[in-house]
């Protein structure tokens, strides 16, 4: 395989001392996958079937059939051959070795022993895990703090998480004390100051005491989890049109749009008459719709597709200056991953490539 190179046609053999404690961005050489910092300068070869985006400073890559976890200098965690290994969350990874669940630290060593039946994420210090089918939580030393006597508990957020006993949901503490008692059909995470309570095929809000902030009135449309707030609004649907609801649980912007996206920067993507334009927090049309296609805000630029080609829009509406790319997607961390044709492409804000994929050798 021909050595991966730069926008300067540096190798990554030459690059292995560079700075690696910045983001890393997943490229592709050859079928192959490695990673380039934000200069564009590879940092790890392009030698792995498959690669996820970093998530804090692991990723996962495929090897010997299996994903395994990856840091930002390269260095695979291989101590133990695990079926799974999952994201690091608080220093600590779940894992699992043929049908028992344990945990990892970040150089691989097995910090608690799969002994458990199931496992979920560290937050907030506890990792909630199952014994049978008796969900209980256990510290990063693997103690038990919350002994298994639930159908199931979530990860904590601010001090309380979802549980569930005899079919009813409701949020304990990290002592395992129920703080709001366990009486509604089906419920969320909390998001903020709220959280979502289902009856039948409606939904509502409650607070962290427990009080109904509103009712079930929102027709339930697909998954819980699909109620999310983002910038303090939520989108439902009524009579097949998309509103907004605010935290209050009051409807902020009316459904009248056939199709919409979440907020991010400010604005909303939102559709009328076929075509994609935003909306601001009050449910007006800051940019009007003329695109067929758009993505959300994204460090305040929108990926758009009018025709055959994707180009990026700032927050006042203009368009960038850049070429013309078939796929473009959201920029993190200052780049955005493009394609051209078959090859991918990252660009900066200003519109200029970072980084190419090379045409393969026939």
């Amino acid at each position: 395989m021909k050595t991966a190179k730069t926008s300067k046609g540096q190798s990554a053999t030459q690059l292995k001392d560079r700075e690696t404690s910045g983001p890393l961005f997943k490229i592709r050489h050859g079928g192959r996958y490695g990673f380039i910092n934000a200069k564009g300068e590879v940092v790890i070869q392009p030698q792995y079937l498959d690669a996820e985006p970093f998530f804090g400073e692991f990723t996962r890559v495929r090897f010997n059939d299996k994903l395994v976890p990856l840091d930002k200098l390269g260095r695979l965690l291989l101590r133990h051959v695990f079926n799974f290994v999952g994201q690091f969350h608080e220093g600590l990874s779940r894992v699992m070795l043929v049908h028992r669940w344990g945990f990892i630290n970040e150089v691989g060593a097995l910090v608690v022993e799969p002994t458990f039946d199931a496992a979920g994420d560290f937050s907030e210090g506890l990792a909630a895990v199952a014994q049978g089918r008796q969900y209980g939580c256990i510290n990063s030393l693997g103690e038990w703090v919350i002994e298994p006597s639930f159908e199931f508990i979530g990860p904590f957020k601010g001090g309380l998480a979802l549980a569930r006993t005899e079919d009813k949901s409701g949020y304990i503490n990290a002592k395992g004390e129920w703080v709001i008692d366990p009486v509604f059909e089906d419920a969320g995470d909390f998001q903020g100051e709220v959280a979502v309570i289902i009856s039948g095929d409606r939904w509502g809000l409650i607070d962290r005491r427990g009080g109904v902030v509103c009712p079930p009135t929102y027709p339930l449309d697909g998954e819980l989890s699909d109620i999310s707030f983002k910038e303090g609004l939520t989108m439902c649907i009524i009579d097949d049109r998309i509103g907004f609801v605010d935290e209050s649980g009051k409807l902020a912007i009316a459904p009248s749009y056939p199709d919409a996206l979440p907020f991010s920067n400010g604005l909303a993507a939102a559709q009328r008459e076929g075509l994609w334009g935003f909306i601001n927090s009050k449910g007006e049309f800051k940019i009007e719709p003329r695109f067929d296609e758009v993505n959300p805000f994204s460090e305040g630029y929108a990926a758009v597709r009018r025709g055959d080609w994707w180009s990026y829009l700032d927050i006042e509406g203009n368009e960038l200056d850049i070429a013309r790319y078939d796929a473009l997607g959201n920029f993190e961390n200052g780049l955005a991953w493009a394609r051209l044709g078959e090859l991918w492409r990252y660009v900066d804000s200003a519109g200029k490539e970072v980084w190419s994929e090379e045409v393969p050798a026939k």
